[in-house]
C-alpha cells in the first residue's frame, strides 16, 4: 500500500512539474506575442508618420502647381487684354 501511495505522490509530482512547464511555455509565448505587437504597432505608427509627410509634401507640391497654372493664364488673359 506505501508503494501505491508513494507511486501516485510520484506521479502527480510528476503531473504538476510537466504543468508548471506548460505554463511556462505559454507565459513565454504571451511575451513573444505581446512583443511583436507592440513591434507591429511601432512600425503601424512610422508607416502612418510617413504618410502623413508624404502626403503634406504631395499638398505643397500641388499648391505650387496650381499657383503657376493660374499666373501662366493670368499672363496670357492679360496679354489678350492689351
Amino acid at each position: 500500500m506505501r508503494v501505491h501511495l508513494l507511486f501516485v505522490l510520484l506521479l502527480i509530482e510528476v503531473l504538476f512539474q510537466y504543468h508548471n512547464e506548460d505554463l511556462e511555455k505559454d507565459k513565454t509565448s504571451q511575451n513573444c506575442l505581446g512583443r511583436g505587437m507592440e513591434q507591429v504597432a511601432k512600425k503601424l505608427g512610422v508607416a502612418h508618420e510617413e504618410i502623413q509627410r508624404l502626403t503634406d509634401e504631395l499638398q505643397v507640391k500641388e499648391k505650387e502647381q496650381f499657383a503657376e497654372i493660374r499666373e501662366s493664364f493670368g499672363e496670357k488673359y492679360a496679354l489678350k487684354n492689351i
